[in-house]
Parts: structure tokens; C-alpha cells; sequence
């Protein structure tokens, strides 16, 4: 049995007009993507710019709509950085103190709700 498709992209591109006057150039930030990430998996991404990774994360929250292609999020996927992450710590505190936390608990708050640390892997 294959793991369930989190999320699919085919042929995904994200332009933004550039340029002043009559005349404008597209610069692509995305283009051409194919993905397909399944439950389980890990994604690295590397960008030429910050402007690209701001693109493509704004994209897979469904902030940003693609200019070509099909980007499709299964339900009850949710993603995270690292960042986001940690931007629910404590900063004063230590990384032990910190990892102690309900945060990091086997059943941590996600979605106003508590969820065993099993079912947030599978999303």
C-alpha cells in the first residue's frame, strides 16, 4: 500500500510582472515544478533568492495562486517551518526548559486541539 500523496505539483510557475512603463517582463520565480510528496516523506528546497522561498511557501498555504500549473494539498495537511516552530518558544528560557514544554509534548495543542503525536506525523 503506497502512502496517501500530501502534496502534488505539475508543471507549477509563479510569475510576478516586473518593470515600469508599457512594457513588462515577467520574472518567473517558480517554474516548471513537478512534486509529489508523500506521507512520510521530507522535502529539501534550495532558492537562488529569499523572494523565491517567500513564492513557493505562500503558494503551499494557499496565499499565492499559481500562474500555470496544478499545485493540490490533500485535506487536513498542515505545514510548518522550522521557524514557525519555534516562534512558540520561550526565548528566555533554555532549549532543555523549552523542549519540556507542552509544545513538545507526545499530545502537543494543534488546532486548538490536542492530537496524539501519531496522527500529526501522518498529515
Amino acid at each position: 500500500m503506497n502512502p496517501r500523496v500530501l502534496i502534488s505539483c505539475h508543471n507549477l510557475g509563479y510569475a510576478a510582472p516586473s518593470g515600469t512603463g508599457i512594457s513588462t517582463v515577467e520574472k518567473w520565480d517558480i517554474r516548471k515544478l513537478n512534486l509529489e510528496l508523500h506521507a512520510g516523506e521530507k522535502a529539501c528546497f534550495h532558492f537562488q533568492n529569499e523572494e523565491q522561498k517567500q513564492v513557493l511557501w505562500r503558494m503551499f498555504q494557499q496565499k499565492l495562486k499559481p500562474k500555470t500549473g496544478s499545485l493540490q494539498i490533500s485535506a487536513n495537511t498542515h505545514l510548518h517551518t522550522d521557524d514557525c516552530l519555534w516562534e512558540g518558544t520561550d526565548k528566555k528560557a533554555s532549549l532543555l526548559e523549552n523542549m519540556e514544554s507542552k509544545l513538545f509534548s507526545t499530545r502537543p495543542w494543534f488546532g486548538g486541539q490536542r492530537k496524539n503525536m501519531d496522527i500529526l506525523k501522518d498529515r
